[in-house]
């Protein structure tokens, strides 16, 4: 039988980690789960979350300040994307309370 830890170590290293950044209290965390769900600030408890996308692989090559600008510019396109839809659902969580 596995112990408590043994346990939380087996499940974070079957799922995928993620870095986020509560709105409300301006927490960093990382947070192990699977693509589709989401996560709370473990700081303040709040659902209004956004994931800080992380680049993971290298550009080589000739172009590879060009694919570095692509790489930025998709990035900040998401950053500001998720900006916008968290701004929408907590406007949503206020209408509902």
């Amino acid at each position: 039988m596995l112990s408590s830890t043994q346990t939380i170590l087996a499940v974070t290293s079957q799922m995928p980690s993620y870095a986020y950044r509560c709105v409300e209290c301006m927490s960093q965390f990382t947070a192990f789960h699977g693509f589709h769900e989401g996560a709370s600030c473990p700081s303040c408890g709040s659902p209004l979350c956004e994931r800080i996308p992380s680049v993971g692989f290298s550009v080589s090559g000739t172009a590879k300040k060009e694919k570095k600008a692509k790489v930025g510019e998709k990035v900040e396109n998401f950053i500001e994307e998720s900006k916008q839809e968290l701004k929408e659902q907590r406007k949503k969580l206020e209408g509902d309370r």
